[in-house]
């Protein structure tokens, strides 16, 4: 009759003293996914036609989005349009007082 060893589970030393060596030791295996791939076969030549033709007139969230970004855009060039009209007028005053300021000063000197 054999006798068979019992196997005992020696604990470790150290940072994981409590925890026995065969617990250590055990791998987890992952769950397997199925792999279910089609091979498509290749033929040359053929036309694939898209889902949904290029030019559609279709409202999306996108067209929305782009009209949003259209008006911004819009509304800030107005405005810096507003602000470099109201710029060419300051300077326009500026340079008309200026004129008139050196021919005044240059017509009194001539008196």
């Amino acid at each position: 009759m054999a006798v068979t060893k019992k196997t005992s589970a020696k604990k470790i030393t150290g940072k994981f003293k409590s925890v026995p060596k065969a617990k250590l030791l055990t791998k987890k295996s992952l769950a397997k996914k199925p792999h279910s791939k089609k091979v498509q076969a290749m033929k040359s030549f053929k036309i694939y036609r898209e889902k949904q033709p290029f030019l559609t007139t279709s409202i999306t969230t996108q067209t929305v989005y782009w009209s949003i970004l259209l008006i911004f855009v819009m509304l800030l060039q107005v405005w810096i349009l507003n602000i470099q009209l109201d710029v060419i007028a300051v300077t326009d005053s500026l340079s008309v007082n200026t004129q008139s300021s050196v021919i005044h000063s240059s017509a009194t000197k001539a008196k």
